[in-house]
């Protein structure tokens, strides 16, 4: 029982110390600037005392320190070879350094060394974590801000990196304005640097997530346009002045602000054409049309004097003379039948070879037939059985335009 109270004892002896300890090292740096930094990397696990339990965040740090605590915070743990005269495998600092080159921040001098050892200026400092968001692909600043007091003494190839530290409030300068570019930082400094940059990347992380549908949205609208411009000449319309076509739309688009259609013309194939004074909202798709096209552009016919244009898609039922019903819709079981007479004066607007004439046209075929006012029928295309077996359930035919 004695001995269970002495270990007891001894166990709060040692909670007592350690509390005792915490706080000791707690009153080093309480009214300390940086302070809440500080705690926040002791908890974290970011920063180790000295051996006599002390934090000193005015001392100096070097280079090799520095690389350690940008590696613990950004969890860099990737390692690349390297060969630097002033570091050797048996150094506590080689994994750092090796961790420092492969996330791309940390790079050796001229001379083949990197000196681990050598105290880390303010300058320096910025730069390295500029070369974390750089590998980041974040965008590059050429400016310093004005602010600074001291912006003569900063480096030319540190310029860079420290006004990209001002404009993102990562690195600020003191009560009088002056960065101090070449002093050596502290630790505490070395913490609240880190520490901004650590929150300035999930920020920018953050962004990037809310842009990503945005960006997903332009990228596939960009690599559709590139698609396009990679078809274009395979699917851009014959060049030169023709008189009335007879098309079916199938898709209409607006790029660059003109409105585009790809259209089929039967025996032709596919094209694509800017559509001429016509608005987005004035074309329907997946329908035929009369139109006229010149100069790679297409005109949509609608002349207010002009009778309608129809185009009647179906099965002949019947033919006598010149009159041949039509049925659109042969699959519903209804009758829905478009007489036409082909003894009619008006001229058809559209110009076919004569080898398709009226009289080739039987009862059973599948005809598409361009029509004024449901008179003078002339055979565009008589179809088989087989090109139109997809077509039958929803046949292209219209109403005219």
């Amino acid at each position: 029982m004695k001995g269970l109270k002495r270990l007891f004892t001894f166990a709060v002896s040692i909670v007592l110390i350690s509390q005792l300890v915490w706080a000791q090292n707690l009153n080093q740096y309480e009214n300390h600037w940086a302070a809440q930094h500080i705690q926040k990397w002791m908890d974290n696990g970011w920063i180790k005392g000295y051996e006599d339990g002390s934090v000193r965040p005015e001392n100096m740090v070097t280079r090799a320190e520095f690389t350690a605590m940008i590696n613990r915070t950004f969890m860099f743990t990737e390692k690349a070879g390297m060969e630097f005269s002033d570091v050797k495998k048996s150094d506590w600092f080689y994994d750092e350094i090796a961790k420092g080159v492969k996330a791309g921040y940390l790079s050796g001098y001229e001379d083949g060394s990197v000196r681990p050892d050598k105290p880390i200026s303010r300058q320096e400092a910025i730069y390295a974590i500029y070369g974390i968001f750089e590998a980041e692909g974040i965008e590059e600043y050429t400016l310093l801000v004005p602010e600074i007091m001291d912006y003569n003494d900063v480096s030319r190839w540190a310029a860079e990196a420290v006004g990209f530290g001002f404009e993102n409030g990562i690195t600020t300068g003191d009560e009088k304005g002056y960065f101090r570019p070449q002093d050596n930082i502290t630790r505490a400094e070395a913490i609240v640097m880190i520490d901004r940059a650590i929150a300035h990347m999930e920020m920018e992380r953050e962004r990037d997530r809310d842009r990503e549908p945005q960006d997903m949205d332009k990228e596939q609208e960009q690599e559709r346009e590139q698609e396009r411009e990679q078809e274009r000449e395979e699917l851009k319309a014959p060049e030169g002045s023709f008189d009335y076509r007879a098309v079916y739309i199938i898709e209409k688009w607006v790029s660059g602000g003109d409105v585009y259609v790809e259209f089929e013309e039967y025996d032709e194939g596919l094209f694509e054409v800017k559509v001429k004074d016509l608005e987005f909202d004035e074309i329907d798709e997946q329908r035929p049309y009369i139109v006229r096209i010149k100069s790679d552009e297409m005109e949509l016919i609608k002349d207010e004097d002009s009778n309608k244009f129809d185009i009647v898609y179906g099965v002949v039922v019947e033919k006598r003379g010149d009159i041949m019903e039509i049925d659109p819709t042969p699959s519903n079981g209804q009758d829905d039948v478009v007489q036409l007479n082909n003894s009619g004066s008006n001229t058809v607007l559209y110009e076919e070879d004569d080898d398709k004439e009226y009289e080739d046209i039987s009862e059973g075929d599948y005809v598409w037939i361009v029509v004024e006012s449901s008179t003078r029928p002339r055979v565009i295309e008589i179809l088989t059985d087989d090109e139109l077996n997809e077509d039958r359930d929803e046949p292209p035919y219209s109403d005219g335009y």
